[in-house]
């Protein structure tokens, strides 16, 4: 049979922007409970301390046993793990408590794994003061945490949008 091409090119065209709207208008719909749940409560996140003091309990590098021996790496397991429930439960309602405390763990495992590229001069005119862990700025874990999806062992996406959320407050503790 005779097919005019131009005429089936435009049916498809039409088929396809009409699912298309379908499509978006779904995904806005299911996108617009998300961001609600953020607006809801973002006032009372942005201004807690509280969050800031949880979330350092969970991603404060500095105070975590980062050695390569059995007891640190025990006491690494489980540090920080009982704040991401009053975190997603009270600050955070659309994060899953315990993919947040997974995603913690992969996140203490990286930067204990990797801490010499974190270690920066506490004074660059004088190395003999030592070096600390560098939690933020150049060449620091969350840059590099921040940096690409692929860093850890896994995405941390959630437990990154609570640092991002609330790195005002950790920068002042």
């Amino acid at each position: 049979p005779d097919v005019d091409e131009d005429a089936a090119a435009a049916v498809g065209e039409l088929d396809l922007a009409a699912a298309s709207g379908d499509i978006g208008a779904r995904q806005l719909a299911y996108q617009a409970k998300f961001v609600d749940a953020v607006l809801l409560s973002f006032h009372s996140r942005i201004q807690s301390q509280r969050v800031a003091l949880l979330l350092r309990e969970v991603s404060d590098f500095r105070r975590m046993p980062l050695s390569a021996n059995e007891a640190a790496n025990d006491a690494l397991l489980i540090w920080g793990n009982a704040q991401p429930e009053e975190l997603c439960s009270t600050y955070f309602p659309e994060l899953n408590a315990a993919v947040v405390k997974d995603e913690a763990l992969a996140m203490r495992f990286y930067v204990r794994d990797n801490q010499g590229f974190f270690l920066q001069s506490v004074n660059a005119s004088d190395f003999s003061k030592g070096r600390i862990l560098a939690l933020a700025g150049p060449d620091s874990a969350f840059a590099t945490l921040f940096s690409r999806s692929d860093v850890c062992s896994k995405p941390v996406p959630n437990i990154l949008h609570i640092a991002d959320d609330s790195c005002v407050h950790v920068a002042v503790l």
